[in-house]
Parts: C-alpha cells; sequence; structure tokens
C-alpha cells in the first residue's frame, strides 16, 4: 500500500523529489538489507512512529533528518492529525 504525500524540490541537488509512505509486509530486516539505488534515499525515515504525541519526539532526535524529510512528516501529519497539530509543532521553524 503506497500513497503519494507530495513532491520537494531539493534545493541542494536541483530536482524535484516524490515523497510517499507505503506500508509493507516485508520485514524491517529485509527492508535495511537491500541495495540502495542512491544516497538521496532516506533509510532514516523507515522507522518513523505513526502516532501523534510521539513523532514531534522524534523528529527533534532524529540525527540525520533533512529538512525535505522533515517538511515530508510534517505535512503528512499535518493531513492526519489537522492544522491544531501542525501548528503546535511548527511554530518554531523558519
Amino acid at each position: 500500500e503506497v500513497r503519494c504525500l507530495g513532491i520537494l524540490y531539493g534545493e541542494d541537488t536541483g530536482v524535484y523529489q516524490l515523497a510517499c509512505s507505503a506500508v509493507t509486509q516485508v520485514s524491517f530486516s529485509e527492508i535495511q538489507g537491500r541495495a540502495r539505488s542512491g544516497a538521496w534515499e532516506q533509510e532514516g525515515l523507515v522507522l518513523a512512529p505513526a502516532d501523534p504525541e510521539e513523532l514531534p519526539r522524534w523528529m527533534a532526535e532524529a540525527r540525520l533528518l533533512t529538512p525535505g524529510a522533515k517538511a515530508v512528516l510534517l505535512a503528512e501529519g499535518l493531513r492526519r492529525w489537522g492544522s491544531d497539530w501542525f501548528e503546535a509543532h511548527c511554530k518554531d521553524e523558519p
């Protein structure tokens, strides 16, 4: 099950990137073991929590979260949990 979350412009690379979420029956170890098609793949997002209280804490602690990846997570949070959640977690963002 794959859902398109949006298209982002990668300012550092100059390319557009399609952001998606997916549900799969494949184990996490199998996902980690597969070959990457490029440095653009965000392995760190594979374990992003889908809980409205946990996601903001996880984003704050994620070490290699790019601005584009953070934008995707915030946009998905807005879609799932609404503008009150979004505003509560974006008030300190540039």
